[in-house]
């Protein structure tokens, strides 16, 4: 269900660059005529190979059919979660600076915007670059905050956005993520949640049924199976 949601919104947006002669005289010439059948898509997650993150890497290569481009803060164990031959960009910032120890300065950067997570500064500037470069007909960003990071990056260089969460539940915990989110959440092209309880809360913080997919997480059945249950005792 990931595929399609991706490949609809990237197909609008290919056809809204198509039909626009004002945004076609912006792209390079070999882009201009006539684009790949395939949708370019930049997956971005702060970072790739976590040891505790397989389920991302699996989902990462199993997003065929797509031009994909892998960009994130950190990469670990490339050996064992390989990326195959898919580009991996790594920025050379802060993973986390609205989380760090210059929090308090990083927010006041944003608080015009009502985006307390928005990528500023050098990181911004990078970001910009990058796209430009790239020409991604659609983001997909990892979580939340990521998602909020990129996306003043994303509508300055009008590329739709796709916002995955997946179940962090930060909106709940956090204050400053949930006004910021609260403030964003109209702007992305489409929300992926894995269950019902932030399917709820984004239809009650301004995401439109249209735009909302619910897309559970489970495991793979051919690595993890359940345990026969023998007699009465603990399982």
């Amino acid at each position: 269900k990931m595929i399609e949601v991706i490949s609809n919104i990237g197909d609008r947006a290919v056809d809204r660059v198509r039909n626009s002669k004002t945004q076609l005289a912006q792209w390079p010439n070999d882009h201009s005529a006539e684009r790949s059948s395939q949708l370019t898509l930049l997956v971005v997650s702060p970072l790739f190979g976590a040891s505790g993150q397989p389920w991302l890497w699996r989902q990462f290569v199993g997003l065929q059919g797509f031009q994909r481009q892998l960009l994130c803060w950190e990469h670990q164990n490339a050996a064992t979660y390989p990326p195959g031959d898919i580009p991996v960009r790594v920025l050379p910032h802060d993973p986390a600076p609205y989380d760090g120890a210059d929090r308090w300065s990083y927010r006041m950067r944003n608080l015009r915007t009502r985006n307390l997570y928005a990528a500023i500064g050098p990181e911004r500037h990078d970001l910009i670059e990058l796209t430009r470069v790239l020409k991604p007909d659609v983001i997909l960003c990892y979580f939340g905050d990521i998602a909020m990071r990129l996306l003043p990056v994303a509508r300055q260089m009008g590329v739709p956005l796709v916002a995955y969460f997946h179940g962090d539940f930060q909106f709940l915990r956090n204050r400053w993520y949930r006004w910021s989110l609260t403030s964003v959440t109209k702007h992305f092209a489409a929300v992926i949640v894995i269950n019902q309880i932030e399917r709820e809360w984004m239809l009650q913080h301004g995401v439109s049924e249209e735009k909302l997919h619910v897309i559970p997480c489970g495991a793979p059945t051919d690595l993890f199976r359940p345990r026969i249950r023998s007699g009465n005792g603990p399982v």
